[in-house]
């Protein structure tokens, strides 16, 4: 199992190496692209609870 924020470094390197599209990278390793485009909108500066 990887974290999503490696999973969206896997796509990306997919995506550039093999020049292939976000849905077909996504769908290789079976992550969701809404998950991939996700953006955190939390202050990066807020402290963790």
């Amino acid at each position: 199992m990887l974290r999503p924020s490696r999973r969206r470094i896997v796509v990306t390197y997919l995506q550039t190496s093999y020049h292939v599209s976000e849905r077909r990278a996504c769908g290789t390793i079976r992550y969701a692209r809404a998950t991939y485009r996700y953006r955190s909108h939390r202050n990066p500066r807020t402290a963790l609870r």
